[in-house]
């Protein structure tokens, strides 16, 4: 018989397992239909943001407001006040989400120091409710977070609320934060220990039991996921050459030995040149002090990776043809299918070998070749394939397996004369530096597991957090604070388009959205201008024909030229390539120039260039937007990396670091017409500026010294 109290032991444990696993699922399930639900607001005045920054708002104001009424008793000063900016500041927050004073800069500096004023008074109350009074740690961190929220609300005072911050103020916000944060961690643990403990009971010890035995399950799953071998080269099955008669044989072998012939003198070839190219691009980038590639150094070094993909399957065919030489019943021939089988895979493994040891501690080429290719035909991870391959246990067991065959049955075979003397010469001369260049080399297989298992984790780990990431960004890039219509009116665009010409550039800003803060510069975004169907048929970039009544020489140009010649979303015509969050699209003129700013540049360049540039950014079409805006990769694109890469080596694009990234921030575009601008060797000419007139909510044609100026515009919400 089970005993009442293990009866109502067990009822409490399957209680709470029970409202954990229904709060868990009501949790996900609400964040859910909230995330589809918020999905495809373009604004904060919509009311579905309305209501569902109120409830953010209330729930985080209730949490607040119930710690500092528990301290209402003992600390009712701190509390009373920590009550009242909590009240201002719930006013404030509701005014800015349900009225259409967004614009006025003030609620917003009201709101913030009354926000930080409730967060520190709570804080405070908080301490002193774990029991944190009279110790030295106790004060010194109700200091530190006195001077945090001091230091974050004088943010408010700046005459620009998007500013960058001073570096001595950053160190002070920094530092007091940091010292709140350990001190009240160390208080909280302090509280914890003197809290009498509670007895554990058997069920507890059993649930504590099996979680830790599902998480040790878990682990070691996952750990041999990832520590799981790498895959072989090729496998080996039953050669298809048994069932050929012995003529058919001897010629497929004579076909394929002056294949391997012609295959390994190209791969010899195409190993030098990739390693005067690397020494050559090496030197180049120390030189230039740059970390980054140029695109034509990228195309450079991805040409010769393809041409080793190509010359590598080529041998692997061989390999796969010739691996169950065995199988063969004439000796003379089944050495021949040895020496052909064998020099091809001594081949594949000198040549990964090598490349797995020069580029492979080169992190910078490693992700280049790394990067999917669609129009190529390139697989993502494509270098990493080939790494673990040769640190592959299986492969160098087999290759060295395979050496000591050779050389135990070599000198039968040369008095058998099984090839001709030229031949055996030449096969046994391909094998015997392959195995002296693998074993000169001296690939550490240890390290590179260990290698792979790090890089593996860091994927995993990668990969929701740029999925995050590039969620929030979304969100944030297509949220608009305030709603009203563009500064620059639909009829102006239709008026202006005349003036443009293909692979101009254009510069945009459109007020009020939340991404303007985090983007450097008064101007956030850039695209270029395609132009028609019919100015392309003009640079001969299309001509008539084809069932859409078009088609293209330039293949990347009729892989999209279909989703050009379809009318935008708005009813215009596509004349606009241009990065956003859903990728590199075509869009119109008037939804792309439907914003408050819009700058136009044009490159001096010949009709032959331009028509050189617009291909190459048709090639981009369909890319994600990269939300890491890394300019190294170009498997992804922000706005400004497909105007750089495009006219790369046409256009002089100096890019700059941020964060420790080179990138182009289209505020260096702006620059880099001013600082030209008036030289003979200049590279862009003003076309025109539309500049926004707030208080009348128009946009007018600024001169090029008001466009000059607004390189020096603070970034911001306001008008």
């Amino acid at each position: 018989m089970i005993s009442r109290s293990t009866h109502v032991a067990l009822w409490r444990v399957l209680r709470k397992t029970f409202y954990g696993a229904l709060i868990a699922t009501t949790l996900a399930v609400i964040g859910t239909i909230a995330f589809r639900w918020y999905q495809g607001i373009g604004s904060l005045e919509d009311t579905r943001s309305r209501v569902l920054l109120t409830l953010i708002g209330v729930v985080v104001g209730a949490w607040l407001a119930r710690i500092c009424a528990a301290g209402a008793g003992k600390h009712h000063r701190f509390a009373l006040a920590g009550l009242a900016a909590i009240a201002l500041s719930q006013v404030f927050y509701l005014t800015l989400v349900w009225s259409e004073w967004k614009s006025h800069v003030g609620l917003w500096r009201a709101w913030w120091v009354t926000l930080i004023c409730a967060l520190g008074l709570t804080h405070v109350v908080w301490l002193w409710l774990i029991g944190a009074r009279h110790s030295t740690l106790s004060r010194a961190t109700r200091i530190a977070a006195g001077a945090a929220t001091i230091a974050l609300a004088s943010l408010a005072l700046r005459r620009n609320l998007l500013d960058d911050i001073p570096q001595i103020l950053a160190g002070l916000i920094a530092l007091s934060l940091a010292a709140t944060f350990v001190g009240s961690a160390i208080l909280w643990i302090q509280m914890r220990r003197r809290k009498p403990k509670r007895a554990v009971s058997r069920w507890q010890k059993l649930a504590w039991v099996i979680s830790a035995q599902l998480a040790v399950f878990v682990f070691g799953f996952y750990a041999g996921r990832t520590a799981a071998p790498v895959t072989a080269v090729v496998d080996m099955e039953p050669s298809p050459l048994a069932h050929l008669t012995p003529d058919e044989l001897d010629a497929q072998l004579a076909a394929d030995l002056n294949r391997l012939r012609i295959v390994s003198a190209g791969i010899d070839e195409l190993g030098a040149k990739s390693e005067r190219t690397f020494a050559r691009i090496s030197e180049t980038r120390s030189r230039e002090k740059r970390d980054y590639f140029l695109p034509s150094e990228e195309d450079e070094i991805r040409a010769q990776f393809m041409s080793y993909l190509a010359y590598r399957a080529a041998l692997l065919r061989l390999v796969a043809t010739y691996g169950n030489f065995q199988s063969i019943a004439r000796p003379d021939a089944r050495a021949r299918c040895f020496l052909v089988g064998y020099g091809a895979g001594a081949n594949v493994m000198r040549a990964s070998t090598l490349l797995a040891t020069t580029y492979g501690k080169e992190p910078a080429i490693r992700r280049k070749l790394n990067e999917a290719d669609a129009a190529c035909g390139m697989r993502a991870g494509e270098f990493d394939r080939i790494y673990d391959a040769v640190a592959s246990d299986r492969n160098a067991v087999t290759f060295e397996e395979m050496a000591g065959y050779f050389r135990a049955h070599r000198d039968r075979w040369r008095r058998e004369k099984v090839l001709a003397d030229e031949q055996l010469a030449w096969v046994e001369g391909q094998i015997e530096r392959a195995i002296e260049d693998v074993k000169a080399r001296r690939f550490d297989r240890s390290r590179a597991r260990w290698e792979r298992i790090i890089a593996r984790v860091g994927s995993n780990v990668y990969v929701p957090v740029y999925d995050v990431r590039s969620v929030v960004s979304t969100l944030i890039g297509d949220t608009r604070i305030v709603k009203r219509p563009p500064f620059i009116a639909h009829a102006q665009v239709k008026a202006m388009q005349s003036q443009l010409q293909p692979g101009d550039i254009l510069l945009e800003r459109r007020n009020w959205y939340a991404s303007n803060a985090f983007l450097p510069g008064f101007w956030p975004h850039a695209a270029i201008y395609v132009g028609t169907p019919r100015d392309l048929q003009r640079l001969g970039l299309i001509a008539a024909g084809g069932s859409s009544g078009f088609t293209a020489s330039d293949p990347q140009i009729q892989q999209h030229l279909d989703a050009y010649l379809k009318p935008a979303h708005d009813g215009e015509a596509h004349t606009v390539l241009e990065s956003v969050s859903e990728g590199v699209i075509f869009n119109s003129l008037t939804e792309s120039m439907g914003a408050d700013y819009v700058a136009v540049l044009r490159p001096r360049l010949s009709d032959a260039q331009k028509a050189q540039a617009i291909a190459r950014a048709f090639a981009h079409v369909g890319k994600p937007y990269d939300f890491e805006f890394d300019f190294f990769s170009s498997d992804k694109l922000v706005c400004t990396e497909l105007v750089y890469r495009s006219y790369e080596g046409l256009i002089d694009f100096d890019l700059v670091k941020i964060m420790g990234r080179d990138t182009l921030p289209a505020l260096e575009i702006c620059k880099k017409f001013a600082a030209e601008r008036g030289r003979a060797d200049r590279q862009l000419d003003f076309v025109l500026f539309l500049d926004a007139v707030p208080q009348d909510r128009t946009a007018r044609l600024a001169t090029v010294d008001d466009f000059v100026a607004s390189a020096h515009r603070p970034r911001g919400f306001n008008e």
